[in-house]
């Protein structure tokens, strides 16, 4: 057998363009097994040896002979860096004449051909989404990996085109190689359809990577897994995002100790002596009264006012620093008798600015002395913020949640909520304060007009947040204020 009858022939049995539709070698034998009569534009480029050819066609003749069409497994054939293991035969009758196609496959391409509308969709979300694909043959040793594999492994798929797990193995972090062999092994021996885990990859520029992985069983035998396939994700940016916001939660839970450990003293050991201050002030104020002038009287009633105001901030940091309890105890509690309450506390006030407030509440689970602090720092509110000559309304209503409310970020997809609107036809707030409102010791009015600590509606935020809802502050400027709060509802509104 010479080259010329080997390497390449002039006869023309198909026509090429039909020949090279084929996504893998094909060439054309006489019936003899003696010539490659004709081959397409893979073959070229894969049998390029003169040894392979010869290989090839005494294969052709050993294992087929005169038998029907049938695929056969052989030994793997080494062209360039591409293995096959898979010889197709088909034989041909034209124009008298008995031809052989020849097909060499490997599993590689007879998977990609069997999913490929799977690894079509794969390609595109590796393109957005930066991760990579692989389908593992654990009977062959033999991985094959997309595109996005080898760029997350910082790897040229020219120098490994076939990765093994050992291949594998020497990409992994030294510390999480034991861990992948028992996943491995755990994974094929119990038989299980689908399986995640995390590891480290150390890149051959020495980057070190954390992968997210996915594998899941495509074939099994004696409910062993014989063939994988899954995807891996790159997520270093995303852990790096989370250990730094590890330590920012870290850090904020340290200031917060510190902070509750601050309005402890606040509240408790400064009281003490702003106590005897006022005390002295009084005595002096009695036993100097005829004695002191008309300016002096005026510096003694700002300097009361200022110890009010004082014992009045202190007063709200420990109101304020009480509810940053994790737990509260909630049992059923009728709202409308909470606001009944409340009205009774304020009935002097509400007789002042001839105020009326109309309400109608569902029961509900709440701490009953946060549910009452709810309602009276946000009816204070109204009763404060008036305006002159103007009879005070306030409503106080509840509701189910439309489609949209249904969707806020923030409310439990496992809860039912009810919706309350507080409405007030008050001075209201201006343009882009609704969120400062909430905020402590935020005044947004004349101090000097209304008075007040600014902590009235960050204990209101405090109190509904510790019964996992939602409280939000919307203008109706120049009609008043409105807020609405969702809270869970224990049944169906």
């Amino acid at each position: 057998m010479n080259q010329a009858e080997v390497t390449h022939s002039k006869t023309t049995i198909f026509d090429s363009t039909i020949l090279n539709e084929f996504d893998h070698p094909v060439f054309i034998v006489d019936d003899k097994f003696e010539k490659i009569l004709q081959e397409n534009r893979n073959a070229e480029d894969k049998i390029q040896s003169l040894e392979t050819r010869e290989h090839l066609l005494l294969l052709v003749k050993e294992l087929y002979g005169d038998k029907s069409d049938q695929g056969i497994d052989i030994t793997k054939l080494a062209l360039n860096t591409t293995k096959y293991s898979k010889l197709k035969i088909s034989k041909l009758h034209r124009e008298d004449s008995d031809f052989y196609m020849c097909q060499l496959s490997s599993p590689k391409f007879e998977f990609e051909r069997k999913n490929e509308s799977l690894f079509e969709s794969f390609k595109e979300a590796e393109i957005g989404l930066k991760f990579g694909t692989w389908y593992y043959n654990i009977e062959e040793n033999e991985i094959f990996w997309s595109k996005g594999m080898f760029e997350i492994f910082g790897i040229n798929p020219e120098e490994e085109d076939s990765i093994s797990i050992e291949t594998y193995l020497e990409y992994v972090h030294p510390d999480d190689v034991d861990y992948i062999l028992a996943q491995n092994k755990f994974f094929i021996e119990n038989g299980y359809q689908n399986g995640d885990y995390q590891h480290r990859i150390i890149t051959p520029s020495g980057e070190i990577k954390i992968l997210s992985a996915r594998a899941k069983a495509i074939s099994m035998e004696d409910s062993r897994v014989t063939h994988m396939m899954g995807y891996v994700s790159d997520i270093t940016t995303l852990k790096e995002a989370e250990n730094s916001l590890s330590m920012t939660i870290v850090e904020l839970e340290k200031t917060n100790y510190l902070l509750k450990n601050f309005a402890s003293f606040a509240s408790h050991d400064l009281q003490e002596p702003l106590r005897k201050i006022q005390v002295f002030a009084d005595r002096f104020a009695t036993s100097t009264q005829d004695k002191l002038d008309e300016k002096s009287l005026v510096y003694w009633g700002k300097m009361r006012k200022s110890i009010a105001r004082l014992h009045s901030l202190m007063q709200g940091i420990l109101n304020l620093s009480s509810l940053s309890k994790k737990e509260i105890a909630t049992q059923p509690i009728e709202l409308n008798s909470i606001i009944e309450r409340v009205k009774e506390d304020f009935e002097l006030k509400i007789k002042e600015v001839d105020a009326v407030v109309d309400f109608d509440l569902p029961q509900l689970d709440m701490d009953p002395v946060q549910a009452y602090q709810l309602f009276q720092n946000l009816i204070n509110n109204s009763l404060k913020f008036h305006r002159p000559n103007v009879p005070v309304e306030i409503q106080i209503k509840s509701s189910e949640l439309s489609a949209d409310e249904l969707k806020l970020p923030g409310l439990d997809k496992n809860l039912r909520y009810v919706k309350i609107s507080f409405s007030d036809n008050g001075i209201g707030f201006g343009e882009n304060q609704s969120h400062e409102m909430f905020v402590a010791f935020t005044q947004l009015n004349d101090k000097k007009a209304y008075e007040g600590n600014g902590i009235g509606l960050a204990i209101c935020e405090r109190i509904v947040l510790n019964h996992k809802g939602l409280i939000f502050a919307k203008n109706n400027k120049p009609n008043g204020a409105i807020f609405e709060i969702y809270l869970p509802t224990p049944t169906p509104f």
